[in-house]
C-alpha cells in the first residue's frame, strides 16, 4: 500500500512538472514556419504607452490637467504620426535596410536568435532595436518591441515610460 501511495505521488509530480513544462511557452499558437529573409513591408501598427503602471491616456487626465476626451485627442495626434510606410529587407548575408518616408533609411546587419523568436537590428551608430519574433510564417511576420525609459531624463525622479510597439509585417511577393 505504501509503495502504491509513492508510486502514485510520483506519477502526479512527473505529470504536473510534464503539463507545467508543456504550458510554459506554446509554441504551437505562434509558430514560426518559414525564413525571415525577404522584403517585408509595415501593415499595421499597435502602440501601447504607460507612465508608472498608468495607462498613458489616465497619466495625462491625473497628471497633464486634460479630460478623457482632450486626452484621447491628443495620443490620437501624436499616433497619427506613426502611420508611415515602413519597408524592410533582410538580407542571406545578415544585412538589413530599414526605409521610412521622411527618415533616412538605416543600414545594419541583425540576428535572429537560434530559436526564431528574438530579432536583434544593429545599425551600429546608436543603438540596437530588439524585437520579440511572434509570428513568422510565408506571408506574414508580428515583432513586438518594449522600450523603457526614464519619462524625462532631467528629473527621473518622475518616473518610468514604457512603450510597447507590435508591428504587423506582410512579406512583398
Amino acid at each position: 500500500m505504501k509503495n502504491q501511495k509513492f508510486s502514485l505521488l510520483f506519477f502526479t509530480i512527473g505529470l504536473l512538472l510534464f503539463t507545467l513544462t508543456s504550458c510554459e511557452k506554446n509554441d504551437e499558437a505562434n509558430p514560426i514556419t518559414a525564413s525571415i529573409v525577404g522584403e517585408w513591408k509595415k501593415v499595421d501598427i499597435d502602440i501601447q504607452t504607460h507612465v508608472n503602471g498608468m495607462n498613458i491616456i489616465d497619466f495625462y487626465t491625473t497628471y497633464g490637467g486634460l479630460t478623457k476626451e482632450e486626452a484621447e485627442d491628443a495620443l490620437e495626434i501624436l499616433l497619427g504620426t506613426m502611420d508611415f510606410p515602413l519597408n524592410l529587407i533582410l538580407r542571406e548575408d545578415d544585412t538589413y535596410n530599414a526605409s521610412m518616408q521622411l527618415i533616412a533609411p538605416y543600414d545594419g546587419r541583425y540576428v535572429l536568435d537560434v530559436n526564431n523568436r528574438t530579432l536583434t537590428l544593429d545599425s551600429g551608430k546608436e543603438y540596437e532595436s530588439i524585437f520579440e519574433v511572434l509570428l513568422l510564417n510565408e506571408t506574414d511576420m508580428i515583432l513586438k518591441h518594449v522600450e523603457t525609459s526614464n519619462l524625462d531624463d532631467s528629473f527621473p525622479e518622475m518616473g518610468k515610460k514604457v512603450v510597447t510597439m507590435t508591428i504587423d509585417l506582410k512579406r512583398v511577393q
